[in-house]
């Protein structure tokens, strides 16, 4: 399913790749729990295929999902979930809600 996503993607099929991501979210959800990195991971590619499909909201929220995730396995200061911390500040600007972006990247820099 994962290569399947993959190579939709590359082909610039972004929403076909975005639909194969939540199929395969779906299954890891359903066979390896929520708190699984693989499930995280698959979080983490719906949403740059969300984003290059153009849905910027969808993507700031699946990236919230990869925070989420990576705090509840990782910690808040661990360097994975940093780099995914400043992913959502990104999604965020780009969907319009500067505050909040810029809010983050303070946080994240305080961090």
């Amino acid at each position: 399913m994962g290569v399947l996503a993959h190579w939709r993607e590359e082909a610039g099929d972004h929403s076909g790749a975005a639909a194969a991501w939540k199929e395969l979210l779906a299954a890891r959800v359903r066979v390896l729990g929520p708190d699984h990195l693989d499930t995280i991971a698959a979080w983490e590619f719906l949403a740059s295929s969300l984003g290059k499909a153009g849905d910027l909201e969808g993507a700031a929220a699946a990236v919230e999902e990869v925070v989420a995730g990576r705090v509840r396995l990782l910690d808040w200061e661990h360097p994975d979930t940093l780099s995914t911390r400043g992913h959502l500040a990104y999604r965020q600007g780009m969907a319009g809600d500067a505050d909040a972006a810029a809010t983050a990247f303070r946080q994240l820099l305080e961090d």
